[in-house]
């Protein structure tokens, strides 16, 4: 299991028992808002089986972390990359994050993390 951490926190490889929170944040319409069109729950759950899978650069698909605060383990939301072309060294990243998580720089800490 892929973690990394920051001061204040963890990220770690989606597991089995993430799928309620996975699921909740791609429901979501209003986190949706200027991310994507809704999805049914089948079109969610083969993402959350495709991003379960062992991820390495290149793979097509995208590295997809929990975001957990160290102090308490409260998730957070979801942060990764995907690797956009081998050849010209070029990512993507992104994040999806709860309600309760906005205004509080962990976005923009979770994918410092990634991207070092």
């Amino acid at each position: 299991m892929l973690e990394l951490y920051t001061d204040r926190l963890k990220l770690r490889s989606l597991q089995d028992s993430d799928w309620e929170q996975f699921y909740a944040l791609h429901s979501d319409p209003e986190i949706n808002r200027y991310v994507r069109v809704p999805e049914s729950q089948e079109v969610i759950r083969s993402k959350f089986q495709q991003r379960s899978d062992t991820w390495f650069y290149g793979s097509g698909d995208w590295l997809t972390l929990v975001i957990e605060t160290v102090d308490t383990g409260q998730f957070v939301g979801l942060t990764g990359l995907y690797c956009q072309s081998l050849d010209e060294q070029r990512a993507e990243v992104g994040y999806l994050l709860a309600a309760e998580g906005h205004g509080k720089g962990y976005a923009t800490e979770s994918l410092k993390a990634v991207i070092d």
